[in-house]
């Protein structure tokens, strides 16, 4: 639903925000600024909507470790090539994985502070014909460091045990 008001702008905000996340009977709402395009196309409206992310909030929201960027809502059809584009201004690229059919994506920075200002120069940024969000992705052991792998664990056989094994640049 699209609830239009004559509030001030930091009246909307706020009620945008208190709104977020309460419940109608067993469900929660989503509240966010709308956004229309224009006759030509473009987007229009209050940016994303989004709430911006400072490069200290982001830096300081995972661990040091941690260096994978989720990308959410992205175009259909968005691409290894197009992620990097976006983020190669912002730092050096160790892996892309596009998930394009479900429109997400995650990008592994060479370090936890390229990582943090790919978030906060990122989120909620127009790409095509939406606004991207960026987040923190999972952090896997020894993610950090470039090319690095994380242990998998497996269930052996007919047996309960597991084994790990040592999977090199896993997602």
């Amino acid at each position: 639903a699209v609830v239009s008001t004559q509030s001030t702008g930091d009246e909307a905000a706020k009620a945008i925000e208190d709104m977020n996340g309460e419940y109608v009977g067993n469900r929660p709402i989503r509240t966010n600024w709308a956004s229309r395009k224009g006759p030509d196309g473009e987007i229009t409206g209050k940016n994303s909507g989004y709430r911006q992310i400072s490069y200290s909030e982001a830096l300081g929201s995972s661990t040091a470790t941690n260096t994978t960027v989720y990308f959410g809502n992205l175009p259909d059809n968005a691409t290894d090539n197009d992620l990097r584009e976006m983020v190669l201004k912002y730092g050096a690229v160790v892996d892309v994985k596009v998930f394009a059919e479900k429109r997400y994506a995650f990008v592994r920075m060479s370090s936890h502070e390229e990582a943090a200002m790919c978030i906060s120069k990122l989120h909620g940024a127009p790409v095509r014909e939406g606004f991207v969000k960026v987040f923190w992705g999972r952090e896997y052991p020894g993610n950090a460091a470039a090319g690095a792998g994380t242990y998998k664990n497996y269930k052996s056989g007919g047996s309960h045990s597991t084994y790990r094994e040592y999977v090199a640049n896993y997602w």
